[in-house]
């Protein structure tokens, strides 16, 4: 009897196997659907709320100091050891070596356009060719930056749609 209850329970399993199959089947694409909606809720969060990680730069403008976030920043030229960084309206000073500014700023952001200078990408509204090689990129400020031409092919693989 103690066979015919073991055999019983296997037969038990098998009957419920195909079961737990398709539960297992059906929990795994929710999951896969709630992970999806997280990693959008994420992404939209992210979009809209300021980053408190963002690094404040403390730059000069005349006698005084004045905090500056990344997004603040639209363009950044160098010259020496110093930069100049502007916002379309101003350009303040600071001492610090360009590549040094632009890991800070986050290569993400911010991209160099020729040595001596990096532009915030979302702010490019489009590159103008100049004729005899000159190219440059257009601000939303009106600003416009030269383009380097060591640089000008990773600048429109990076603009491209």
């Amino acid at each position: 009897m103690a066979c015919h209850a073991a055999a019983g329970g296997s037969i038990m399993k098998m009957a419920m196997a195909p079961t737990e199959t398709a539960d297992m089947a059906r929990l795994t694409l929710r999951l896969a659907q709630l992970q999806r909606q997280l990693d959008e809720l994420r992404a939209e969060q992210t979009r809209l709320l300021p980053n408190q990680d963002e690094p404040e730069i403390w730059a000069q403008r005349g006698n005084a100091h004045v905090r500056l976030m990344p997004r603040d920043i639209e363009w950044v030229e160098s010259e020496r050891d110093y930069v100049h960084l502007h916002n379309g309206e101003r350009a303040y000073l600071l001492r610090a070596t360009l590549t040094a500014l632009h890991d800070r700023l986050g290569p993400n952001l911010f991209m160099r356009v020729r040595r001596s200078a990096i532009v915030r990408v979302e702010c490019v509204e489009s590159i103008r060719d100049r004729g005899q090689g000159h190219v440059h990129v257009a601000l939303k400020s009106g600003a416009e930056v030269r383009v380097g031409r060591t640089y000008l092919k990773t600048l429109r693989e990076r603009l491209r749609p």
